[in-house]
């Protein structure tokens, strides 16, 4: 079993986690795959009321135009949002068939958009991406990971390791809507408070430096300080 990594560690990810898992080694995928028409339909009648307030993703510097990469969390890093999960009954059911779940959300990736490669979070965990409205094939709308590209489908899971490096794009003229979801790997399972807190206070400080961008400047040490500061500060609430 390989080490946790986090990517605040300042390193890049260099372990031997595969790109892609199969989506059939998980019950609850098949379950989704088998209900995609009810799970569609109920995200679909969400959207019309509600897709208005899908939020521009925190991390802007990602993407390749402003604004352009939306999302709706139900739960974020351990924090379920009770009103919003069952505001959509499909989507619930899901995930409560979901061992390890983490975090799940509804995405939106407008036309002519790039998300940037970069790595993600942590190896601890499991990308899931289910597709919804997928409104083109490679080349034209994508993701790549570690190098190996693959396209999403209606109906079906794309899932892979967002530690290692990888981008995503559309570059077609209507919108790209898929339910991603993260699953704890089972091996750091028994770390899951652990590991998403210290997500959590990452995230943190990736929007202070936003806000303020002369903390990014300052050095590693002191960030982690920060860093854990603000864990402490999210572990009081």
């Amino acid at each position: 079993m390989e080490s946790i990594w986090y990517s605040y560690s300042g390193q890049k990810y260099g372990g031997g986690l595969p790109a892609y898992t199969d989506p059939h080694e998980f019950a609850w995928a098949v379950w989704a795959e088998e209900n995609f028409a009810r799970i569609r339909s109920d995200v679909e009648n969400w959207l019309n009321a509600h897709g208005h307030t899908l939020k521009p993703y925190f991390y802007g510097t990602l993407v390749s135009r402003p604004d352009a990469w939306k999302v709706e969390p139900f739960y974020n890093w351990g924090r379920r949002n009770e009103a919003l999960c069952k505001s959509i009954p499909a989507l619930d059911e899901l995930f409560g068939r979901i061992p390890g779940l983490t975090s799940a959300a509804i995405s939106k990736l407008e036309p002519g958009t790039d998300i940037h490669a970069h790595y993600g979070d942590t190896n601890a965990i499991v990308r899931c991406h289910f597709g919804l409205q997928i409104p083109g094939e490679l080349p034209d709308c994508g993701l790549e990971v570690n190098g190996k590209q693959r396209a999403w489908e209606e109906g079906r899971w794309l899932m892979f390791c967002d530690a290692h490096l990888h981008r995503a794009w559309n570059r077609t003229p209507h919108a790209r809507y898929v339910l991603i979801v993260d699953v704890m790997r089972p091996e750091f399972e028994k770390s899951k408070a652990e590991i998403c807190a210290n997500v959590l206070s990452m995230h943190a400080l990736q929007a202070l430096e936003q806000k303020y961008p002369v903390v990014k400047k300052l050095p590693g040490k002191l960030r982690g300080i920060i860093r854990r500061m603000l864990k402490r500060k999210s572990a009081a609430r």
